[in-house]
């Protein structure tokens, strides 16, 4: 029996986990751009070649909202974009 999960969209609350380092981060990134560099690797992180992370919420717009400078990066990297209050 084959189940269909295209629809399904897994995440976390961030993308930025020093503990996934060797699990789901295979570069080294230097603390300064550990939040920038791992983001392309989560979203590229596949599971039986399916990108197993395909949504994630962005922390800081608790505190701020994005600039349209990060959600176009987040868009570029094919991550699909929404907002919550």
């Amino acid at each position: 029996m084959s189940t269909d999960l295209s629809h399904v969209r897994l995440g976390t609350s961030s993308w930025a986990y020093e503990g996934w380092q060797g699990l789901v981060y295979q570069r080294a990134y230097p603390k300064n751009r550990f939040r920038q560099g791992t983001l392309a690797e989560y979203a590229g992180y596949e599971m039986d070649d399916i990108p197993l992370f395909r949504t994630v919420s962005i922390d800081h717009s608790f505190y701020r909202p994005a600039s349209a400078t990060q959600l176009a990066h987040y868009a570029r990297l094919g991550f699909s974009l929404s907002c919550s209050s």
